[in-house]
């Protein structure tokens, strides 16, 4: 039954992708118009593309489901993409911050910043502008320690959330993949255990606070 559970949910959300894909532009317009879009500069820059992002822990089938929506018309859907978002966060910071005059720079237009953060993850995952309505990527939370980050540089993207309801089996698939027996420590297993059982109360929370553009699958 467990493994039946997840293959209904993730056809179930497939359908209403492919549902998006096939009205395309015109259901996307339509949400505009009731309001989805924030009306203003930061949606009119942000939001041009359709964004679909997969948010996943480790070993929960992310990869799969990937590759599942890839294969529907009209998405073009990327792997992961080392954390990159959270490199580039973290660089923006010290720009930002920078006070030293060897670091002199004008005001930083964060909107086209993160504009600009958009179009670099494009060329780095070689997409190049084809018939597609959506493009996106799947990112591990281990790697993006700060959801708001994603949600700040895609404000108007439809999110998938991805997680294992059964943390045991999850931490076993770690355990198999990940480590030789040896390396582990007496308490690698219930530190693992926390890990992502924390991650997944996280990637619930951020479910919760975007709930109109997200879709859950486990």
């Amino acid at each position: 039954r467990e493994q039946i559970i997840p293959v209904f949910r993730m056809s179930t959300m497939l359908w209403a992708i492919v549902t998006m894909a096939v009205v395309a532009e015109s259901a996307w317009e339509s949400r505009v118009s009731v309001g989805e879009k924030n009306v203003g500069e930061e949606s009119e820059i942000l939001c041009e593309r359709n964004w679909v992002v997969v948010l996943s822990t480790g070993r929960a089938g992310s990869t799969s489901l990937m590759k599942m929506i890839d294969s529907v018309p009209k998405i073009s859907m990327y792997g992961e993409n080392h954390g990159l978002l959270n490199l580039l966060y973290d660089q923006l910071l010290e720009g930002f911050e920078a006070t030293n005059e060897a670091f002199h720079h004008n005001a930083i237009d964060s909107i086209r910043i993160r504009k600009a953060t958009q179009d670099f993850l494009l060329e780095m995952m070689g997409h190049r502008d084809n018939n597609e309505t959506f493009v996106g990527f799947k990112q591990l939370t281990k790697r993006i320690p700060n959801l708001n980050l994603v949600s700040e540089t895609f404000p108007c993207a439809k999110y998938i959330i991805n997680y294992r309801r059964n943390i045991s089996a999850q931490v076993q698939a770690h355990m198999n993949r990940d480590m030789d027996p040896e390396l582990r420590g007496p308490d690698f297993e219930e530190k693992t255990r926390k890990f992502l059982q924390n991650q997944t109360d996280y990637l619930m929370a951020f479910h919760r606070e975007h709930e109109q553009n997200s879709y859950a699958t486990q």
